[in-house]
């Protein structure tokens, strides 16, 4: 049976900040490297390292041929031995699967950025290897050899890129230059840029914080995103002032916004036609994606998923089936 691995979750600044506090660091100050975020839809190539086998996974589920998500079965079919070469590179390590985790991206997967002017293509964007289905996620310099131009694989680190130290005995003050990236990135992809596509949309940047000692690796990642593409309806790229989420109706504004639903759809559809029978696990992804990245704010206005789960599902039907006739 082919197994599929998630990748981790992407989590907030204001996650990062929490999460980093409750580790015993011997500092506090971290430097991030950010790459640019492409509004695609996560895949992975997998080698099995006892049979031999390369297949591939969306972000929800292994796919097949007929069961594909947008052609990426079918694409990393036709460049599997390519990709096995890719795989050749690292084969010094021990493992039971090895994975690139990346965004499938370019014409017809998404809307609405410059990328989608392109030829669709795979970007890397992380690797690991995985024993007792466990994944160990490799370095920057891994990955940076994880690409096939002349057939469409690439990499992220191929890419612009930008660094920030964050100071977490005071992260506000990094927040700043991580919007000047954030916008820059917004008023121009780096990516579309590099293949000459000019005036551009980003959409955001993924930051990734590596650490690997005799002892343990630890990743840090989290996101930010241009206003366009705020999962959450905030003035402030950032960070979020939960004081100003005073009630259901601010909160329902706030949280179940245009991207978030449409990025939940597409999610929960993972390359299906849009239909009736999505809509409860469509309602069951979102309250899910809420409850995960705004229970925070919720806490802080003194709001729980009870007080305003039936303004979600009120909201969120309304759009589904808005959806089912565009």
């Amino acid at each position: 049976m082919k197994k599929f691995f998630k990748y981790p979750e992407i989590k907030q600044f204001r996650s990062i900040i929490r999460d980093v506090h409750q580790l015993e660091l011997n500092h506090k100050t971290l430097t991030f490297h950010g790459t640019v975020k492409l509004h695609g839809s996560n895949g992975g190539v997998i080698l099995d390292n006892a049979t031999g086998d390369i297949y591939c996974q969306s972000k929800n589920r292994t796919l097949t041929v007929e069961d594909d998500n947008h052609g990426f079965c079918k694409f990393v079919q036709e460049k599997k031995e390519n990709f096995r070469k890719i795989f050749s590179m690292i084969d010094d390590l021990k493992y039971e699967q090895i994975i690139l985790f990346g965004e499938w991206c370019g014409n017809g997967i998404q809307k609405g950025v410059g990328i989608s002017q392109l030829r669709k293509m795979f970007v890397v964007f992380d690797m690991a290897i995985i024993r007792d289905e466990k994944l160990t996620f490799l370095g920057i310099y891994d990955i940076r050899n994880a690409n096939d131009f002349e057939n469409q694989i690439h990499n992220i680190y191929q890419f612009k890129q930008f660094k920030v130290d964050i100071d977490f005995n005071d992260p506000a003050m990094s927040v700043n230059k991580m919007v000047e990236y954030v916008n820059e990135v917004e008023n121009e992809c780096p990516v579309a840029l590099d293949f000459g596509i000019r005036d551009s949309i980003g959409e955001g940047i993924v930051w990734k914080y590596f650490h690997i000692d005799k002892k343990h690796s630890m990743v840090l990642r989290f996101k930010t995103k241009g206003q366009k593409h705020s999962v959450s309806k905030t003035k402030k790229l950032i960070p979020v002032d939960p004081e100003k989420i005073k009630s259901v109706d601010k909160f329902i504004e706030y949280a179940v916004t245009e991207n978030r639903m449409m990025q939940i759809l597409l999610e929960t559809l993972d390359g299906d036609m849009i239909d009736m029978p999505y809509l409860g696990n469509f309602l069951k992804n979102l309250n899910k994606d809420i409850l995960k990245e705004e229970t925070d704010v919720m806490e802080s206005s003194l709001l729980t998923m009870k007080d305003v789960g039936k303004n979600i599902s009120k909201k969120a039907v309304t759009w589904f089936k808005e959806q089912m006739l565009s």
